[in-house]
């Protein structure tokens, strides 16, 4: 061996490097750091473009390797890039085109659906026309009914009679145009279909004061003016928010769990207005309704309340007794005695007792 010749090791892989590839330039020299040829070309590889190397090329051949080494790696990548870019922009193009054929689908199912609406609407149409005749018959008749059923009313009834003979105007004048064959018939509709809820409203108001009149009258042809009646001129109800008028619809339902959830809502807005509307309830059939109303009574403070309340002594159910008693001592402050689970004789003694004791007021009051 020749102890003037410097041995040199790459310090990657630790192999010694020829002194023959550090004088052409094929060996790198990385701030300080020998790396043999192979490794130089990983290192370049994997890092292309790297300006900041500092490459020991002392030859003109090392340089021009190295500058090829660094334009192939340049445009493989280069390459790479642009493939990818295609193959992405044509997955794209691929992918809209589908989109296009599904909603080209899609119409083509919706334009089906709406023809064959469209063919559904005309033969509901030329069946309403066929069938318009026996319809106005009917409207006649029934208008005919509930003319027979309300002809006796009071001034409500009346205004009701007159809605109806307006509605019956209508109908007349429906039926001429559709003899005459004139287009217009389908304003003709939107007049009867107004007409109609106007009727729908009168009725309802009917309804309801229907329900409560006849609760008075039935107590007073019992029992005559004992519970402090007045001079047989009934009073005017009161007028009610929206809210709670749809709830007074409601005591008259079928189903009790409704008429008992109706009650409850009424007694919880607290407003002392809707006594008349509660007292017909006292008289409900189910035991539940009955009881709620004759408790709810009480936490209203209307002495309205009081003579409905001495009959609901004499309710059949002695839980509705004992909450009829509780609400009338609360209003009343009396201190009359009675016993819910008495026998009926002393029941009846009891409620004899409130009975006078309440005409007295009365009298003392007037």
């Amino acid at each position: 061996m020749n102890e003037g010749i410097e041995l040199i090791f790459c310090r990657i892989c630790g192999n010694s490097i020829p002194q023959k590839d550090l004088l052409e330039g094929l060996a790198l020299d990385l701030e300080g750091k020998k790396i043999c040829g192979p490794c130089g070309g990983k290192i370049c590889a994997s890092l292309p473009g790297s300006a900041s190397r500092k490459s020991a090329v002392p030859g003109e051949r090392g340089g021009l390797l190295f500058g090829l080494l660094i334009v192939f790696v340049t445009v493989l990548g280069v390459s790479f890039f642009l493939d990818r870019r295609q193959i992405e922009r044509e997955k794209g193009l691929r992918e809209a085109m589908s989109e296009l054929v599904r909603g080209r689908e899609d119409l083509a199912v919706r334009i089906d659906g709406i023809e064959r609406s469209t063919s559904a609407l005309g033969q509901t149409v030329r069946a309403l026309q066929s069938d318009f005749p026996g319809v106005l018959g009917e409207i006649r008749d029934g208008v005919a009914l509930i003319q027979g059923k309300i002809s006796k009313g009071d001034g409500r009834k009346n205004g009701t009679l007159r809605k109806l003979r307006e509605l019956e105007e209508v109908v007349r004048d429906l039926a001429a145009r559709h003899a005459a064959g004139e287009s217009s018939m389908n304003g003709g509709f939107e007049r009867l279909e107004e007409r109609i809820a106007t009727l729908s409203r009168s009725l309802d108001e009917f309804r309801r004061v229907s329900r409560i009149r006849g609760i008075p009258s039935a107590e007073a042809g019992r029992r005559g003016a004992s519970s402090g009646g007045g001079s047989g001129k009934e009073a005017p109800l009161p007028d009610l928010p929206e809210k709670l008028l749809r709830l007074v619809d409601r005591l008259e339902d079928p189903d009790a769990a409704v008429r008992w959830t109706a009650v409850d809502e009424i007694l919880k807005a607290g407003d002392e207005r809707v006594v008349p509307y509660l007292l017909p309830s006292l008289k409900d059939k189910d035991v539940w309704v009955r009881r709620h109303v004759a408790k709810g009574l009480g936490a209203l403070k209307s002495n309205a309340a009081v003579p409905a309340l001495i009959d609901g002594l004499e309710d059949e159910e002695s839980v509705v007794r004992d909450a009829a008693y509780q609400s009338l001592r609360e209003l009343t402050g009396a201190k009359l005695p009675f016993d819910p689970e008495g026998t009926a004789s002393r029941r009846k003694a009891y409620v004899a007792k409130w009975r006078a004791w309440f005409k007295s007021r009365s009298k003392k009051g007037k």
